[in-house]
């Protein structure tokens, strides 16, 4: 059973409802937040769950990206500046943190956050207030920082890339959003909520995937999490062509296109690779290719008729393989 809910957060799976109820605790304790995960699993999603949950959920939720801070524009982002107060000036601007004032400043990839943006956002949540660039005057500004990385800060503590005070100020309450191959039980309502935002997005009608599609996508690796497994089926809507379900075959044709390593077992992606390019294979087709023994190639082929990613023909003494 798909479940969204209030966070607009996907799945059932005992690692995902977790990940709900610490939103539902700590969404209205107006505490800082410090989400950790994988690139793909999902933290905006997470951060922007907790602020519509909070006491200051009429208030804006202002992200900033601390991957692209450079140095130069740091000050000007994060506090504003006022017309005249360095070349290229030409109107006053409100910072990111001023336009966050009594809602919610989410400080998106933190670790990857230069010396001189850490000593100045320290100072900042210190402190309580900004002075715009070129300005004499001081603002008291109330927001609630939530921030998130897929990067070890206690090594980088170690390292000395990133500033203790700084991961003390921030991680007031932790929360850590699972990757998804920890809860590919949820793979099946991630996908068909997916189909059906791209059929509306594309105008497409695709009822969803074949079992055996569904099954294959259940054993990938997933390395770049939910946004991965979006990026497939996005494609997947848009090349369907009239297809009411999305099969085997279209999986195979767009993930390498894609770049994405889509089994953990090597041999078995070069079993796929010559199905498909020959159409149907026998065992001594792939002895060469695979430089194995027989025994092993048909052990191999057996688990991916068992997991559904092959079917066979023919009798015992010219059985073929070939895709469902």
């Amino acid at each position: 059973m798909r479940k969204k809910g209030f966070t607009g957060i996907i799945g059932t799976s005992p690692s995902i409802l977790r990940v709900l109820d610490l939103i539902r605790i700590i969404a209205p304790k107006d505490v800082k937040v410090l989400i950790r995960g994988e690139r793909g699993t999902g933290k905006e999603l997470v951060a922007n769950a907790i602020h519509r949950k909070s006491l200051r959920k009429n208030m804006p939720f202002i992200k900033v990206n601390c991957a692209v801070l450079s140095r130069d524009l740091l000050a000007s982002e994060l506090f504003g500046h006022v017309k005249g107060s360095f070349t290229g000036a030409i109107s006053t601007r409100t910072g990111l943190v001023m336009a966050a004032d009594g809602g919610t400043l989410f400080l998106d990839e933190i670790g990857d956050l230069s010396p001189d943006a850490q000593a100045a956002i320290l100072r900042f949540l210190q402190e309580g207030e900004v002075r715009p660039i070129g300005s004499l005057q001081t603002f008291q500004v109330d927001v609630r920082v939530i921030s998130a990385t897929n990067k070890n800060l206690k090594e980088a503590m170690e390292k000395g890339t990133f500033r203790e005070d700084l991961y003390d100020r921030l991680n007031s309450f932790s929360l850590e959003v699972p990757p998804l191959r920890d809860r590919r039980e949820d793979i099946p309502d991630l996908v068909g909520y997916l189909v059906e935002k791209y059929n509306q997005k594309y105008d497409e009608d695709v009822s969803g995937f074949t079992r055996e599609a569904l099954a294959f996508l259940m054993d990938c690796p997933w390395k770049g999490n939910v946004r991965e497994l979006e990026n497939v089926v996005s494609r997947a809507v848009i090349l369907s062509q009239g297809k009411s379900r999305i099969g085997l075959k279209q999986i195979f044709d767009i993930l390498p296109d894609m770049g994405i390593k889509f089994l953990g077992n090597s041999k078995q992606e070069v079993i796929l690779k010559i199905i498909k390019e020959k159409g149907k294979i026998m065992v001594k087709d792939l002895q060469p290719r695979l430089g194995i023994s027989d025994r092993a190639i048909r052990n191999h082929l057996s688990r991916m008729v068992t997991s559904g990613l092959l079917k066979t023909e023919g009798g015992k003494k010219n059985k073929c393989y070939t895709l469902p």
